[in-house]
């Protein structure tokens, strides 16, 4: 599967520019809402065309302001818009999910929805 073509196609159709960023390591991605743009390595592995799934997802419809909501609808849009999800993206997933629990762990800033706390449980679990 080419996921350069499946990604670019996406973003054709949602109005969102892709930018391939060399300096990006693998697992590195970022949207950016105010330019409807998402920042990606280039897409060489399926890590990284999961990656841009999930910041394809930030740009779909309104984004909720609980930033583990936010992520959480991220991810689950990635896994509706992803040609294909297998084990290994459900692997990604939750090394991308821990590692922002792990970024925000203590902040009592940010609160984490019931919803968003039942998926991240499932996810981790599984």
């Amino acid at each position: 599967m080419n996921y350069r073509r499946h990604i670019l196609s996406l973003a054709r159709r949602m109005g969102v520019k892709v930018r391939e960023n060399p300096r990006l390591k693998e697992g590195e991605a970022w949207s950016y809402a105010e330019t409807r743009t998402i920042e990606i390595p280039p897409l060489n592995t399926y890590k990284g065309y999961i990656f841009a799934c999930h910041e394809l997802g930030h740009l779909m419809g309104k984004d909720p302001r609980n930033i583990f909501d936010s992520e959480i609808r991220a991810w689950r849009i990635a896994r509706k818009i992803a040609r294909f999800w297998t084990a290994e993206a459900n692997s990604i997933r939750a090394e991308g999910l821990k590692t922002y629990l792990s970024f925000y762990k203590g902040d009592k800033r940010i609160r984490i929805s019931r919803d968003a706390a039942k998926y991240l449980k499932a996810v981790l679990q599984a």
